[in-house]
Formats: C-alpha cells, sequence, structure tokens
C-alpha cells in the first residue's frame, strides 16, 4: 500500500504544471488524479481491516463559493477485491461523488495562498460496479454511498496546485462482493478506502471587479462592487446618455452631466423639472432663472431687470433710501415723501419744494404753498406801495413817508418768519440806465430805514428795475406816477 501510494504521488509530483486551483478570480476548476483503492467486504469484516491495493483514476470538478467552502465532484474508475481461502473476489467499480469541502486556508487559520492548504469534506456518491467471481460473474448494480475525509492542497506557485485526497466511503448494502454478513461479528456494510493525487486545472477567468462579466470582456474592469451592468460590463445606462444609472437621478431620460443625468433644455445646469425657466438661461440659486443684475430677484420679477435693487422694492433701487425706488421717484437724489412721490416737503405743507414758492414756511396749494398774508398786513404794504415819496431824481425819502414805513416796520416786528423784498421802479423818462441804478438806490434807502428801526438786515433783500417793470401806461402823466414806485412783498 505504501509502496502504491508514493508511486502516485511521484507521479503527480512529475507531471506539468497546470493553473492554480479554483479561487475568488476564477471559481472553476478541473483536474485529473490516480491513487489506490482497497476494498473492505466479507472476506474481512474488521473494520480498519482493508484488502491489497487496486488502482483508481479518476477526474474531479470543483467550484468556489466563499473562502470557506468549495463545492466539488469525482468521477473515479477503479478495481476492488479480496482473497480468501476458497474463492477470490474481484470487481470493476465507476463512482460519482459529490461533496462540500471545508477549507482551512481561509486567511482566519491559513493565508488562502499559502503552499499548504488543508480541508475536510462530506457528500453523497453512487457506485456502479460489476463483480467477477472465480466461479461465476454477475451483472451490474448500483449502491449509495457516503465519502468523508480529508485532503491536502499544495500549492506550486501562481499556476499550479497538488491535490492529496484520502476518502472513506460507506454503503448502504452489504452485497458488493455478493455475500452478507448478517448475524456474523460487526455486522458490517462493505466499504472502501480510496488514496488519490492528482493536479487540479483552473478553467474559470479572471474578474477583477466581481460583476459577472470577465476581464477579457469587460470595458469597464474597475466597476465599484455590486453596481448593476450591462454585457460589457459597464454600469448600467438605461437611457444611453452616459451616465451610469447610479450617478442618474433621471435614469429614464437622456440628459446631461451638469444636471446629474437630467434633461437641461437651457443648459443652465439645472434640471428641466427644478427649472422654473426652462427655456431661458439662469442661475442654479435662482432655480434657473436669469438675475442680470445680481440683485437676488429674477428677471421676470424684477422692475428693474438692468440695475441692481432690493427685493423689497421688485429689484428696483432707492438712492435717496426714502422708501420710493427711484424707479417711482420723481426726486431720486433727495430723500422726500412716499406722498410726494419721493420728493421733500421741508414745510410739511404737502407741496414739493420743487413747487413750493415758499418752502421753508407752511403755505397752501392755492397760494402755491406759501402762508396768506394777513389782510391788515397787506394793507400796510399797498399804502407803503403808494405812499413812499423821494424827492425828485434822488433816493432821498420824504419825512411824509416815515409813518408809513414805520407800519412796515410794526409788521416785521410782529411776524418773525417774515421776509421782505424791497424792488424800486421808476418811469420811461430819461436815461434807462440811470433809471435802473436810481430805482436801486431807492429800494436800497428803505432798507435802511427799516434797519435804522430795529429789523434785522438779513429779512430785507432789494432790487432796482427801473423802467422796465410798468404797472401803467408812461404815455399820461397818471400812469407815469404809478410807474414810480417801491413795492414791498412778504417772502418767507
Amino acid at each position: 500500500m505504501k509502496k502504491s501510494l508514493l508511486v502516485a504521488l511521484a507521479a503527480a509530483l512529475i507531471s506539468p504544471l497546470a493553473l492554480d486551483a479554483q479561487n475568488i478570480d476564477k471559481k472553476w476548476g478541473i483536474g485529473v488524479h490516480g491513487g489506490a483503492l482497497q476494498f473492505n467486504g466479507e472476506g474481512l469484516s474488521e473494520m480498519f481491516k482493508f484488502n491489497p491495493i487496486r488502482p483508481v483514476v479518476g477526474i474531479n470538478a470543483g467550484r468556489y463559493i466563499n473562502p470557506w467552502l468549495d463545492v466539488a465532484g469525482d468521477l473515479n474508475i477503479g478495481g476492488l477485491g479480496w482473497a480468501g481461502p476458497n474463492f477470490d473476489y474481484q470487481g470493476d467499480l465507476v463512482g460519482i461523488d459529490v461533496y462540500a469541502r471545508l477549507k482551512f486556508y481561509n486567511d482566519k487559520w491559513l493565508n488562502q495562498n499559502s503552499i499548504l492548504g488543508p480541508y475536510l469534506f462530506v457528500g453523497f456518491g453512487d457506485a456502479i460496479h460489476l463483480n467477477k467471481f472465480y466461479y461465476r460473474r454477475t451483472g451490474f448494480s448500483a449502491d449509495f454511498n457516503f465519502p468523508m475525509g480529508g485532503g491536502l492542497r499544495i500549492r506550486l506557485g501562481s499556476n499550479a496546485a497538488i491535490r492529496l485526497q484520502s476518502s472513506f466511503h460507506l454503503t448502504l448494502s452489504d452485497t458488493y462482493d455478493n455475500m452478507s454478513n448478517k448475524g456474523a461479528k460487526g455486522n458490517l456494510n462493505d466499504r472502501f478506502l480510496m488514496t488519490t493525487a492528482g493536479l487540479v486545472f483552473n478553467v474559470g477567468r479572471k474578474d477583477t471587479d466581481k460583476d459577472g462579466v470577465f476581464d477579457k470582456f469587460d470595458k469597464c474592469p474597475s466597476t465599484d462592487v455590486g453596481l448593476k451592468v450591462d454585457l460589457r460590463g459597464c454600469p448600467l445606462d438605461k437611457d444611453k446618455d452616459g451616465i451610469p444609472d447610479y450617478l442618474d437621478k433621471c435614469p429614464e431620460e437622456a440628459g446631461v452631466a451638469s444636471a446629474s443625468g437630467c434633461p437641461d433644455k437651457d443648459g443652465d445646469s439645472v434640471k428641466d423639472s427644478e427649472d422654473a425657466c426652462v427655456d431661458v438661461a439662469g442661475l442654479v440659486n435662482m432655480q434657473g432663472c436669469p438675475d442680470s443684475d445680481n440683485d437676488g430677484v429674477i428677471d421676470s420679477k424684477d422692475r428693474c431687470p438692468k440695475q441692481a435693487g432690493d427685493p423689497k422694492f421688485n429689484g428696483c433701487p432707492d438712492t435717496d433710501g426714502d422708501g420710493t425706488p427711484d424707479l417711482d421717484d420723481k426726486c431720486p437724489n433727495e430723500r422726500g415723501r412716499a406722498n410726494l412721490q419721493g420728493c421733500p416737503d421741508s414745510d410739511g405743507d404737502g407741496i414739493p419744494n420743487a413747487e413750493d414758492k415758499c418752502p421753508n414756511a407752511m403755505g397752501l396749494p392755492e397760494n402755491n404753498g406759501c402762508p396768506v398774508v394777513k389782510e391788515e398786513t397787506q394793507k400796510v404794504l399797498d399804502q407803503a406801495l403808494r405812499g413812499v415819496q423821494f424827492e425828485t431824481g434822488k433816493d432821498i425819502i420824504k419825512k411824509q413817508s416815515y409813518p408809513i414805513l414805520d407800519n412796515v416796520v410794526k409788521v416785521m416786528q410782529e411776524n418773525p418768519s417774515y421776509k421782505l423784498s424791497i424792488s424800486g421802479h421808476t418811469d420811461n423818462q430819461g436815461d434807462p440806465a440811470k433809471n435802473q441804478d436810481l430805482s436801486r438806490r431807492r429800494a436800497e434807502a428803505v432798507k435802511a430805514y427799516l434797519v435804522s428801526k430795529g429789523v434785522d438786515a438779513s429779512r430785507l433783500t432789494t432790487a432796482g428795475y427801473g423802467d422796465t417793470q410798468p404797472v401803467d401806461d408812461n404815455k399820461t402823466a397818471a400812469g407815469r406816477a404809478k410807474n414810480r414806485r417801491v413795492e414791498f412783498k412778504i417772502v418767507f
């Protein structure tokens, strides 16, 4: 027996090297083996007393399941027999075994690539045998059996492995040798022991990314484990837009990468289903709508789309900060009031300064924003208009005019908010330039008198108009008399 085992082992070692045994990359393996088969039947009924060695050869196949487990199957052809005192038994056996292989080279005890890889196995088999006796021949018969045992994988580099294996087969019958030991010592069924050595050939192909497509045919050999792939080994892309489904937010619709695989009609990187302005390129933070002036208000809602403004004014600026946007502000550079279209009203009389003849004094619209002068005050001014007299051709006030001017002083003292405009006028007699100068000097003479009586000079203004503003016809003496005058006008 020992000699036969050594021969079988030597034959395996000197055989040409083959591919490595099945592994995580190359899951299928086939092999050839040969060795010895020993039978235990009625001639030798003790449990571990086997008959002389008979040869056995076979082929095997295996499939990698995980680092701990393989499934395998063997087809064996060999001889059975024993020699008794009265007759000999010989038999031919064809056996098929299927078994699970528990590996101890699984990276827990030994590395998967270690030289030595021990394993245990158990399985189920069927043996077809032809029995031969010295005195008669029987036909074919079949019998189930249970193989169990262990083995050793010897790794010879990256491309070869030797398989050494021994299996004990327990049959379900006691008739392999056409004899039964029922009632005999031990009352055992027939059984046999098979010891083999051989090589295992790998017929699988490498699949680096474990996607089911061999590297040779895999156009995307580095796909992440677990991703669904097509027949080329590339991630599925149902809509054929070049963006794999696992990255495509719209896997059923062809889209673009900038919109994560979704359609983007206007090319603004906002997918159409979320784009509020699907036909116009816009901004991502504006739901795909444009904002030309970058003021946070989309153009379609911006009253001033070309000027950066304030969202509370629908995108329009308010330069003077008065709460009225420039678009509606008639005085965009002056703080004003909303009810006056953004224009100021200094005296608060409801008339904007630009239209108010008296912007610093509260007045009435019918008086152009100026206060209404009291009737008695206006009488004083009218009297002064008619009653102030000067010496002929001079700017000297006649003394009889003093009481009239004193009334004017009283008006100014009683109304400190009043200002007084004093203007001198002449008729058209004489040189116009001299007339203008005379009218100016007479207005200043009146101012000097009022100041001498206590009226602040800053409240008085003068002007001379000569003969340019007549109030009557200069062709008559009466008309010329009216044109020679000093006018008094209250201003604010």
